[in-house]
């Protein structure tokens, strides 16, 4: 029988690290590996996963992503029932993804008899948010979780190096792949992006901020509102398209409904499949969340040409080359991103110039290259 691959999430929400995921599964050599995929259902993402042929599908209802002792000895107990079959018949490796799934995970495989353990780390949730103290447990679980894993992935270099330094991985037992994007599917058009201005109703001269990112915590929407609300108040004729949907979209909605001319300027597009049409239709792309992995939106606005403002957090500085494609602010500072946004608006020559170089470098980040190297290491953990 051939090995099996089974690639853990919690929930297939419409992110960067369960598409990057479902890429994976998706071409998977068949003539090398049977390929499984198991999940907590009810995502946006599920008819995608149910569409892939030959994917060995695992359903696991009793996986949550809120924390609770009671769920999660059911989460443990019915992956652990979903996986040993498996491994008492052959060579399996689980590879784990997000926090959840990836503590469940981990344990469970090791419990199911799984040949290695693999997790790829797509940002340290315990960088931000919360109390300081429940920040301290997280960290003191992700480092008992290394002695679950054969081998720990991360998506930039900035999270290998902390994770190395925390104890969260071995320097022998750890690499970087990095989220990976279809470059040439990215490329601006012009056409496009007018006919998206003219049905929102956006003067073709007029500065258009956009970003591409969930409406939760990690994403931090009211500082991406509020830094618009700063940049609109020195550039009357802005607008924002924001692409995206989430928990805490009522909440922007509030602080939308008390600012009436703020509101007429931010269209809220929920998700949407017409990110070309965005990022052709925008003058800067804005991500300044509290953590990440490495942004794969980051990765589309550079292959369109957008100068971009990030956080200063994990990955986001190296998707733009530290600073190269665009700016780096600091976190939880939507006035240090407003500056930088009016600095770029106000300085054409220099947009045009970054726009220029944006693609430079951006080879290593193409999606052809994620597959092969994930296919790599497992070749290598089935042959220990």
């Amino acid at each position: 029988m051939l090995p099996l691959i089974v690639h853990m999430v919690t929930r297939l929400e419409n992110g960067g690290a369960q598409r990057q995921t479902l890429q994976i599964v998706r071409e998977l050599p068949r003539a090398e590996f049977e390929v499984g995929l198991a999940y907590g259902p009810g995502g946006f993402l599920d008819d995608h996963a149910e569409s892939i042929d030959d994917l060995l599908l695992m359903p696991l209802t009793a996986l949550q992503r809120d924390m609770g002792l009671t769920s999660d000895i059911r989460g443990l107990a019915q992956t652990i029932k979903a996986l040993k079959p498996h491994c008492s018949q052959r060579p399996v490796i689980v590879h784990t993804h997000s926090s959840k799934a990836g503590v469940l995970g981990r344990v469970a495989a090791k419990l199911a008899g799984a040949r290695a353990v693999v997790h790829t780390v797509h940002g340290f949730g315990f960088h931000a948010g919360g109390t300081k103290h429940s920040r301290a447990v997280l960290l003191k679980i992700e480092q008992g979780m290394r002695f679950f894993s054969d081998w720990v992935l991360t998506v930039a270099e900035a999270d290998r190096a902390f994770g190395i330094e925390q104890g969260l991985m071995r320097a022998d037992a750890s690499s970087v792949i990095r989220s990976g994007i279809d470059v040439a599917a990215f490329a601006p058009q012009a056409e496009l992006g007018s006919k998206l201005r003219d049905q929102l109703n956006i003067p073709a001269d007029a500065p258009v901020i956009g970003t591409v990112a969930c409406f939760k915590p990690q994403k931090a929407p009211l500082d991406h509102i509020e830094a618009f609300a700063a940049f609109l108040a020195a550039e009357p004729g802005a607008h924002f398209i924001w692409v995206g949907d989430g928990e805490q979209m009522a909440l922007a909605r509030e602080r939308l409904d008390r600012d009436p001319q703020l509101a007429q300027r931010v269209h809220l597009l929920g998700w949407s499949d017409r990110i070309v049409d965005v990022l052709s239709a925008i003058d800067l792309f804005l991500l300044i969340s509290l953590w990440e992995g490495l942004p794969r939106s980051l990765l589309e606005a550079r292959a369109a040409g957008v100068p971009c403002v990030v956080s200063d957090t994990c990955g986001n500085p190296e998707a733009i080359g530290y600073g190269r494609c665009g700016r780096v602010v600091s976190m939880n500072r939507p006035d240090q991103a407003a500056e930088a946004m009016l600095a770029l608006w106000r300085d054409p020559e220099l947009r045009q110039e970054i726009s220029r170089q944006t693609s430079d470098g951006l080879d290593a980040f193409d999606a052809r290259h994620v597959t092969p190297m994930h296919a790599e290491l497992y070749r290598a953990l089935i042959r220990r």
